[in-house]
């Protein structure tokens, strides 16, 4: 298992959480850690056969280890995971509960070669949908649709992947959309 830096703000059960994943808790690839992205996280398949054979979306060997690397980390840290059969849950998440917004910092360890400014070679948003789903796979929370906004910033660090990623509870959707927007009627559509 690679595990090295871990933070964990339990203070207050279900308040907040933050995960710390450096370079070396992340599965390896050739030339360095690898990220969970978008493009790596998914390939597409075919379930069944013949005539009723359709085109299907599975879990990458990347997806699998980084999940893989998420439950290493949270067990660590105290936290009991319920087992996952079959990309089922045989037991019930650590967060079952309430609200969430999701802040995703991550370190990319290449720079973009034609751009005027210290760009990361990654987009801000590249790690988000999979690390909802290997929260959710790995069981520490039940639904990602209780992450009601997601927040991410890519920036670049030499040769040094890793992911920071905080949950923090809410009170209710509305609470998240009269922060950002707080001319809006969140129930009449305004």
């Amino acid at each position: 298992m690679f595990i090295e830096t871990i933070e964990l703000n339990r203070c207050c059960p279900g308040s907040q959480v933050e995960i710390s994943i450096e370079s070396s808790a992340l599965p390896e690839g050739k030339r360095y850690a690898v990220l969970p992205t978008k493009n790596k996280y998914f390939k597409v398949g075919t379930r069944g056969r013949g005539d009723k054979a359709r085109a299907a979306m599975f879990r990458s060997n990347d997806a699998m280890e980084f999940i893989d690397c998420l439950v290493g980390v949270l067990t660590a840290s105290g936290y009991d995971l319920p087992p996952c059969v079959d990309g089922k849950l045989r037991g019930p998440a650590v967060v079952r509960t309430g609200w969430w917004t999701l802040d995703l910092l991550a370190y990319a360890p290449r720079k973009r070669a034609d751009l005027d400014v210290l760009a990361p070679d990654l987009d801000s948003e590249a790690c988000l949908s999979p690390v909802k789903d290997a929260l959710q796979y790995a069981g520490f929370i039940d639904d990602d649709g209780r992450i009601v906004r997601d927040t991410a910033i890519a920036v670049y660090r030499a040769g040094n992947p890793g992911l920071r990623i905080r949950l923090t509870r809410v009170g209710d959707p509305s609470q998240v959309v009269q922060e950002l927007w707080p001319d809006v009627d969140y129930f009449g559509g305004g």
